[in-house]
């Protein structure tokens, strides 16, 4: 297997436990977007980056620093 399917499948992996999603919803996402980093804002804000968004909500999701499901250890 190759790093980059490795390095994929974890991803898939991380943002289907993350968000509780089936790991087929985060391919599917993946398969219409550029990038991990608008993957996991679509599957957490329900929506595409491209179109008329104005990337309200990035900051929210996905940097690591906000509240998550562990609390605020």
């Amino acid at each position: 297997m190759a790093d980059d399917d490795v390095v994929n499948l974890v991803q898939v992996r991380f943002l289907s436990d993350y968000y509780s999603i089936p790991p087929d919803r985060v391919i599917e996402v993946r398969g219409h977007q550029p990038d991990i980093v608008a993957v996991n804002y679509v599957v957490a804000n329900g929506r595409s980056r491209h179109g008329d968004d104005d990337d309200q909500g990035e900051d929210h999701k996905g940097n690591g620093k906000g509240k998550g499901k562990h609390g605020g250890h």
